[in-house]
């Protein structure tokens, strides 16, 4: 998956130490720049397989930068490109198709100038590379359409700014000793705009961004010993730097408006006021390698390598959100204790919290929650206590608390990884060498200290992972090679899971507040709670105990149909209790003898030289995750409300035996005590166990998402305790089976042309991506939410745990690139020097699936309905672009070019991907299911000068 590679440049290591993305990588905004300066790259180094044995910290892909570096001859280049929107064909646009709005991007712009400069300090000794090159990117942008009632956000433009800045230097102490120093960066700032959402009616929301990496590498090279075959000595160290701060927003509550998501005419859900979420953060990788090498003859001649690598990661940061900071109340408004309807109460009462809400409909019954008007909303005489109706249009409303952390939610992580190996390049003779090699890893990751000042760690050790290469040459010529590579790729986890799982993450959520309210003396709501409605048409949050609803429902009881029946004495009846408090330090969650996952490979292929400098190259590759690293709790949905969730991580197997299993007794709804077994637990915090209470619901009643009864179910004691019990916990296999046939056929630059191409035939099946979730977006590495539930009796997952075709799958990938230069030798005159390219790409879609909504976590996005690829695949799409520059020669050693690329010439714009999430929440429809949720970028260009001396 996308946060399963490893980037390095100069020996830096700029993937990014918190989630494993490139260069800065935020949890809300994903992957900022891309950590070097491009004008300082020379060459890029993109490993798909098969691996050499001093390469590791990857199960997807490496990718190798080289830099430039200067020589002895001074040369520079001053170059500019535009690409303004006025060379970009009209976008497509997903709102045009939908209810539900999101803002539309209009253009996307980007401009940048440069300078470079290389060259010599001392001659034969001493070399200079220079590059300083700033960049802007404008998004243009447009508000989501509204309902008409308050102000639209218009069009107006995300701007960032890039200073990219790169430095080399390299110097040559004698033959055989050289050292390399490198300096890079691309710090960035935006001005205040809609960054995070554009579906939002007004500017509370804009922020400003500042984010970036500061690199540096040092390098030896040097040979010792003489001789025809002295040792060969490469060491390194490099620090890489990224932050990224967000400032500027407004200083309200976010609140997400959920009040429409049944009125197919309006907008469904939409941010009504406030930024929300924030994490700045800092992060820090020192890096050092070590590389011995030496020639030896003995039966045939071999290269022995042994190697060393040490990093350090380092991750810090404060999660918190926009808005005021309220505190944890001690009561709700029946004057109940918080301890009677949340657990570990516990150092919250009272402690600072922050918080983001969704607005929500509410029964009628709930006579304490506020009315709101909700424009467009059909409903008619809503019943008042006391008699009468409300106005058309009224609703009754709560804000629910969604997210919250109180205290000081700083945090400060780090981990240490080792690595080392051994390696033997064997060439027997000729026609047959061999790499024999073996690569040792560990990772010790560590959390924020807690209350006692303590961290929790773990470190993952013995994980050892063989590397096997064999090349035939039958000729023993060089232009036939038969291969066979077999590997194992260890991950390399990066430190979310010590903010997430090994600190404190002190939470207050799910609570049901009143919103901020008057009582009219007069008029047809008199004495009613009417909610104030703000200049930017929304409620007012607030956070007490007079505003707290929900709570403990021990004395709140409901009849079959989900109706109050002591509403006078109860007037929040209808209200979930659903708080929940997370104050404990943690212990420490992972299972003992618990290793890192890791990919199994093996590669077979062929390559042949032909006439004219053609080569072409067959290779089948087939790559499987042997084990995974994942958060787990041995609780079905429907059993959630009983047992709560203790989370552990540990390798997820159908084999894992982590806790005691649950024991279930599957039962008719409302059938009396008698008809199960003494002891089997139903939910006392819901109190509706018809023996103590026959005129209530069935505490073991378990319903869908939409509230259809499935059946009703309770469980034997012990369920749910930590400790195996000799059984399986009813996990499945993590499957990720990756098998591909690639070809390509190449052709080096000779008469006046060359070629690449490449076509590949591949099928990724599995029920597990890695370490980024396609299925609900989550960027969370090793702790995501898909073994957070066994799959339980009533089938809530779906097809959550079924293999099938994964998110990424494209069954067919090709791309050919072509171009012809021009000379006078050719007989070209005028327009010799003139060079033009075409590239043609073409690719399969991705499987298309049917969420449903998570039946515990409510989200979007989770669960697989009628198997993955259910909806069939996305369209099949081809883009051609080309490129033309011409060079004109100023004097013998400066010339001017003009440049110029065109892409998807043929402006085609078919449908990317469609709206997947049959429910927006769960139980509640998305109509805009299956409907284009974007679309391919439509034909644009770029025009560019470069100067070069």
């Amino acid at each position: 998956s996308a946060l399963d590679n490893l980037y390095i440049a100069d020996g830096v290591n700029i993937t990014d130490s918190a989630f494993g993305g490139l260069g800065t990588f935020s949890r809300s905004y994903g992957s900022l720049g891309t950590g070097i300066n491009t004008s300082f790259i020379k060459e890029v180094q993109v490993k798909t397989g098969g691996f050499e044995p001093q390469y590791g910290q990857s199960t997807g892909g490496i990718v190798n930068i080289i830099t430039k570096s200067g020589t002895n001859e001074f040369h520079g280049a001053v170059y500019g490109y535009a690409r303004p929107k006025a060379f970009e064909a009209t976008r497509k646009q997903p709102d045009d198709f939908r209810i539900g709005q999101g803002g539309k991007l209009l253009h996307a712009e980007n401009y940048d100038v440069g300078v470079d400069a290389g060259g010599p300090l001392v001659k034969n000794k001493l070399f200079f590379f220079g590059s300083f090159n700033p960049t802007i990117s404008r998004n243009i942008l447009l508000g989501a359409k509204n309902s008409g009632l308050f102000t639209l956000l218009g069009e107006h433009a995300a701007r960032t700014r890039t200073y990219n800045y790169a430095a080399k230097l390299d110097w040559n102490l004698n033959q055989n000793h050289s050292i390399n120093f490198s300096l890079f960066g691309d710090p960035s700032k935006t001005n205040k705009s809609s960054f995070a959402s554009t579906n939002i009616d007004n500017a509370t929301a804009q922020s400003v961004l500042d984010f970036g990496t500061r690199n540096l590498s040092v390098r030896y090279n040097g040979n010792f010993g003489g001789g025809a075959s002295p040792y060969t000595l490469i060491g390194s160290f490099s620090q890489g730097v990224n932050h990224f701060n967000e400032t500027g927003f407004d200083n309200f509550n976010q609140i997400l408006d959920r009040t429409q998501t049944t009125l197919a005419s309006q907008r469904q859900s939409f941010t009504s006021i406030g930024r929300g979420f924030i994490e700045p953060t800092n992060g820090k990788t020192y890096r050092t390698t070590w590389d011995l090498s030496k020639g030896v003859s003995l039966w045939g001649t071999h290269n022995l390598g042994i190697g060393y690598q040490f990093q350090r990661g380092q991750y810090s940061g404060v999660r918190d959100r926009s808005g005021p900071h309220f505190t944890v109340p001690g009561f709700n408004a029946d004057g109940e204790p918080l301890s009677d309807f949340a657990g570990g109460t516990a150092g919250a009462i009272g402690q600072p919290l922050n918080g983001a809400f969704s607005l929500r409909l509410q029964s009628s019954f709930c006579t304490r929650c506020a009315l709101m008007f909700i424009p467009g909303d059909p409903a008619t005489g809503i019943a008042l206590p006391g008699g009468g109706t409300a106005p058309a249009g009224y609703r009754r409303v709560s804000l629910q608390q969604t997210r919250g952390e109180f205290g000081v939610p700083a945090f400060a992580t780090y981990n240490n990884y080792h690595a080392y190996y051994a390696q033997d390049t064997w060439r027997f003779n000729k026609h047959v060498t061999a790499i024999l090699g073996l690569r040792g890893e560990q990772e010790r990751i560590v959390g924020n200290p807690g209350s006692t000042g303590k961290r929790v760690a773990y470190s993952f050790t013995d994980q050892w992972a063989p590397r096997l290469g064999v090349t035939v040459d039958p000729t023993g010529k060089g232009n036939t090679k038969l291969f066979y590579n077999f590997g194992r790729f260890f991950e390399y986890i990066p430190l979310d899971l010590a903010e997430r799982s090994l600190s404190a993450e002190k939470d207050f959520t799910g609570g049901r507040f009143a919103p901020d309210f008057v009582v009219p003396a007069s008029g047809p709501l008199a004495g009613q709670r009417v909610a104030v409605i703000n200049a930017f048409g929304t409620v007012n949050p607030i956070i007490d105990s007079a505003h707290l609803l929900s709570g403990n429902q021990v004395n709140c009881d409901f009849d079959v149909d989900g109706n109050p029946i002591n509403l006078a004495t109860h007037p929040n009846c209808g209200l979930a209790s659903g708080l929940s408090i997370s104050a404990q330090d943690p212990s420490n969650p992972i299972l003992p003898g618990t290793k890192l996952g890791f990919a199994q490979e093996h590669i077979f292929g062929f390559e042949q030289q032909l006439p004219k400098n053609f080569v072409l190259s067959i290779r089948y590759q087939d790559r499987r995750l042997k084990r995974i690293v994942e958060d787990a709790a041995v609780v079905s949905p429907e059993s959630i409300a009983l047992f709560g969730q203790t989370y552990f991580i540990g390798n997820v197997t159908a084999a894992l035996d982590a806790a005691h299993n649950l024991v279930p007794f599957k039962y008719t709804p409302g059938t009396l005590a008698a008809s199960k077994p003494a002891g089997c637990r139903l939910n006392p915090a819901l109190a509706f166990d018809p023996v103590t209470n026959p005129l209530v619901a069935d505490a073991g009643t378990v319903r869908d998402n939409f509230g259809a009864v499935l059946g009703a179910i309770c469980y034997a004691a012990g369920s749910g305790d930590p400790g195996g019990d000799g059984k399986p916990d009813g996990f499945p296999n993590a499957i990720h089976i990756y098998r591909g046939v690639e070809i390509e056929l190449n052709k080096r630059f000779s008469d006046n042309w060359q070629l690449l191409s490449n076509w590949r035939i591949s099928k990724l099946n599995g029920n597990y991506e890695g370490h980024f979730r396609n299925d609900n977006g989550q960027t969370d590495p090793a702790i995501s939410s898909l073994f957070d539930f066994t799959e339980g009796d009533f089938n809530l997952l779906g097809d959550q745990f079924k293999a099938g075709p994964l998110n990424t799958d494209r069954r067919l990938v090709s791309n050919i690139y072509a171009s012809y230069q021009f000379t006078k030798d050719k007989g070209y005159g005028a327009i010799a020097g003139l060079n033009l390219g075409g590239g043609l790409h073409m690719e399969s879609g991705v499987p298309l699936s049917k969420f449903g909504a998570h039946p515990a976590y409510l989200n979007a996005g989770e669960v697989p309905i009628g198997g993955r690829g259910a909806l069939g695949r996305s369209p099949f799409f081809t883009q051609f672009d080309f490129h033309a520059d011409y060079p004109w020669q100023v004097t013998e050693r400066a010339k001017l070019s003009f440049i110029a690329d065109f892409f998807n010439v043929f402006n085609s714009r078919p449908v990317r991907l469609v709206d997947q999430n049959f429910e927006v929440s769960a139980g509640v429809l998305n109509p805009d299911f299956n409907k284009p949720a974007s679309f391919r970028a439509p034909f644009n260009m770029r025009l560019g000068l470069r100067f070069e001396f």
